[in-house]
């Protein structure tokens, strides 16, 4: 088995794990923006979360903040977990993934199914006996803790999407297109059917909460189906007619909940699922449900995160975005200012509207101005002047930074989206018709027509060199440069095949025309202006991913990126390619660079920033911060460095702005690992923002990403459970102090005889944590008591070896 150290450790100990070359930073949604599939509580208060591109999230807080990571390199979907205990986890996911963790989730083991079909969810009956399911119809068991696994036949031979094991001989699964719900008694030797009658479509989820009572969640006009008889019989009730339940999970045998796939509605049942109620808790569709000790979540698409402490009658949103719709176009008019579009499509006259950044992506907020569609494109010729094209055939424009709009007479007629818009300055400038159509306008006010050679075929880009030289890309292999303003064009021979989604160029002669050729991505280049192209040979591992941005650098450095999180960069002018660490699953439409700074949009409302240089002279692979009482602790590592001068160490408050707290010298050049460190004592509770500002012997300088601390210093003494408990060997305990205190902190077996004394001094007022290695200890229980001034308090803990 192969040993994967990351997963879970980083939600646990609150290490994250984006420290990639580029420091990717989540600016919309926060803290991260794929598809969560599924969220349930370890232990109090412990949150796991699941989902898309292999991101696992994890909350100590009871779900207030998240840490974020991606615990799959190779970016495959988690899609089904479950815990047998406090220690013992198994996760399954696309293209054969299935992990196991034996330590509550402080390192993992990739297991081998014996498949690289995708598997949909799993179930235990105990540590050791499992079952995990997925595409055509497979069904897999293990009885040794996943060391291997047996295939096992049925009747199903699509998806099974769900599994649910009620005992150790009971186990339902349920499929999707065919809906057939299958029960085993004999531990999977043989299947009955248990379909309810009448249902012809996708079922998503199976619940039992005993081996009589069981719920199905399925894609029949909104029904959920339940049996009180282990599935002999079901009764249906209606959530909504409109809507697919796509999970289905009961408290009890009357508090149930139902999220569904169209809304982000969570239903609720207090009748045993009779009847259902919806509660608004998202702006986004919700996929799952974790009922914890004293809070409920849900999570869903776009990294949506929803907490409940009134078991569902109201939610609230713990993922931050300024927007969760698609942003087809951004914008950069200096490292500071930038503009997005987004909006929505759902009906003809809904909602459309611009995004704005005065600090870099830190902060977006709504323009203001609602366009009544999606926005798809955008021009900003200059920082006050802009034009803004939507979806159903509308031009808007304003001279005032985004302040007021007025929409611009235009002379074509339908329904069909400007997908590109284009000018030269301020005044000269083309817009691209999805219809086909192409108009232009000298004036910045009056628009004409301009003889388009696409006929009714889509175009999808246009690059604006001068008011009479623009470059227009579409379907088909449409590719057209004209000289004269539109009057006449020219075709260009491209050298590569499909529809073209995007033409971008870095200056006047050097350009890429981008798109995708079933089942590869392609893309072209020029150095002449768009006179000749040059087909540029991508690697066989992008097939599958259509290229809609491209973002460049300088003339040897340029990016590509696309659907599927698709993110792309070559060094040498395409001659050859790179992929980044994976960051996302959502599609990624458009690229900004200024200077060293790159920012990247999609699908989902993603906003992504990172590096545009992948040579920076400073290769940080690390900067975390971890919180000790009062002390802040920050640690960086480099891979390599050049001229490298130091680390100003910045930090900012609360309503406050950056300041330098202190210089860190660097190793000027060096091809070896360096680690650094600092540290800051704060006085008083806060939540702190910390960067590195790295130095070259030049005067040149980059800013890392940011960590986040939140610092809290608590208002009375306190004692916690110990985490993970049980355990085996090592576990954490963490305690209070509201006052500077002589402390002890001591273990005792359960004679009362004295073991270790972990702490005996006297320390700050904080939060603190200590680990207890058992490694030289019997399995039993265990005692650990905190005295603390007058305070003194005990709790119990299990070592299960």
């Amino acid at each position: 088995m192969k040993k994967a150290t990351i997963l879970f450790f980083f939600v646990l100990f609150g290490i994250q794990l984006f420290s990639q070359n580029f420091d990717w930073v989540w600016q919309n949604p926060k803290p991260q923006g794929n598809t969560l599939r599924t969220v349930t509580e370890i232990t109090p208060g412990y949150w796991l979360s699941l989902g898309a591109a292999g991101v696992i999230m994890g909350s100590t807080d009871n779900g207030d903040t998240w840490y974020v990571g991606i615990a799959d390199s190779l970016g495959r979907e988690f899609r089904g977990l479950y815990l047998v205990n406090a220690l013992v986890g198994y996760i399954c996911g696309e293209e054969g993934l299935l992990m196991k963790t034996t330590d509550g989730g402080q390192s993992a083991q990739y297991l081998n199914p014996g498949t690289v079909e995708n598997l949909m969810d799993v179930a235990f009956v105990d540590a050791d006996t499992g079952y995990v399911v997925g595409a055509v119809g497979t069904i897999l068991k293990t009885t040794d803790g996943g060391a291997t696994w047996n295939s096992i036949t049925s009747s199903i031979t699509n998806t099974i999407n769900t599994v649910s094991v009620v005992s150790a001989d009971m186990v339902v699964i349920g499929s999707a297109s065919t809906s057939k719900a299958l029960k085993s008694t004999d531990y999977g030797a043989s299947w009955v059917d248990i379909t309810p009658a009448g249902l012809t479509q996708s079922i998503w989820d199976i619940f039992f909460l005993n081996s009589s009572t069981g719920w199905l969640a399925a894609q029949n006009s909104g029904k959920v189906y339940r049996t009180t008889d282990g599935g002999t019989s079901w009764a249906e009730s209606t959530t909504n007619s409109l809507v697919v339940p796509n999970f289905v999970k009961f408290k009890d045998a009357n508090v149930g909940f139902v999220t569904n796939n169209n809304n982000g509605n969570v239903f609720k049942s207090t009748d045993g699922g009779a009847t259902w109620t919806a509660y608004s808790a998202s702006p986004e569709p919700q996929y799952a449900v974790g009922i914890g000790s004293s809070a409920i979540i849900s999570v869903g698409r776009s990294g949506s995160i929803h907490k409940t402490i009134d078991e569902g009658l109201t939610y609230n949103q713990i993922t931050e975005a300024i927007t969760f719709t698609q942003i087809r176009s951004l914008k950069f008019i200096d490292n500071l200012t930038g503009i997005g579009t987004a909006g929505s499509t759902t009906t003809a006259d809904s909602l459309g509207f611009l995004i704005k950044t005065t600090d870099g992506g830190q902060t977006w907020n709504d323009v203001g101005y609602n366009f009544k569609n999606i926005v798809y494109s955008l021009s900003t010729p200059t920082p006050l002047v802009w034009y803004v094209g939507r979806g159903r055939n509308a031009i808007f424009k304003t001279t005032d930074g985004g302040l007021t709009f007025n929409q611009q007479t235009q002379p074509l007629t339908g329904t069909s989206n400007f997908n590109d818009i284009g000018f030269a300055d301020e005044n000269n400038g083309y817009a691209f018709s999805a219809g086909g159509g192409i108009i232009k306008t000298h004036d910045g006010t009056n628009w004409v027509t301009a003889n388009t050679p696409f006929g009714t075929t889509t175009v999808y880009s246009g690059q604006v060199f001068n008011a009479g030289k623009v470059i227009a890309v579409g379907g088909s292999a449409k590719a057209y440069m004209t000289l004269d303003s539109g009057a006449t064009w020219i075709p260009l021979t491209t050298n590569i095949p499909g529809n073209y989604f995007v033409v971008r160029f870095l200056n006047d002669t050097i350009g890429v025309i981008a798109g995708y050729n079933s089942p590869s991505p392609v893309a072209s280049k020029t150095t002449d202006g768009g006179l000749t192209w040059t087909a540029l040979t991508l690697p066989v591992e992008f097939e599958g991913n259509s290229i809609w941005g491209v973002g460049f650098k300088d003339e040897n450095k340029f990016w590509l990126s696309g659907i599927n999180g698709a993110l792309y960069y070559t060094l040498d002018g395409g001659t050859t390619w790179n992929t980044t660490d994976v960051v996302t699953a959502n599609t990624l439409y458009s690229i900004a660079i200024v200077d060293n700074d790159l920012w990247i949009s999609g699908s989902n409302g993603t906003i992504l920033k990172g590096f545009s240089d992948p040579e920076v002279p400073v290769e940080l692979i690390s900067f975390d911060a971890t919180v000790s009482a009062n002390k802040v602790t920050l640690v960086w590592k480099t891979a390599t460095e050049q001229n490298n001068k130091g680390f100003e160490v910045e930090r900012k408050l609360n309503g406050e702005n950056w300041t330098s707290i202190g210089f860190v010298h660097g190793k000027g050049t060096t091809s070896e690992t360096s680690v650094y460190s600092f540290s800051d004592n704060l006085t008083r509770s806060s939540k702190a923002w910390y960067r590195l500002k790295q130095q070259d012997f030049n005067g040149s300088y980059e800013y890392s990403k940011i960590v986040e601390v939140n610092l809290s210093l608590p208002t009375k003494f306190d004692l916690a459970q110990n985490y993970p408990n049980p355990f085996n060997p090592t576990t954490s305990i963490k305690y209070s102090l509201a006052a500077k205190s002589m402390v002890e902190l001591k273990i005792y077996n359960i004679l009362g005889k004295e073991i270790v004394k972990l702490v005996n001094d006297v320390q700050d007022a904080g939060n603190y944590e200590v680990k207890f290695n058992a490694q030289n200890l019997s399995s039993g229980v265990y005692f650990y008591e905190l005295n603390a001034g007058s305070f003194s308090a005990k709790k119990k803990m299990m070592l299960i070896k």
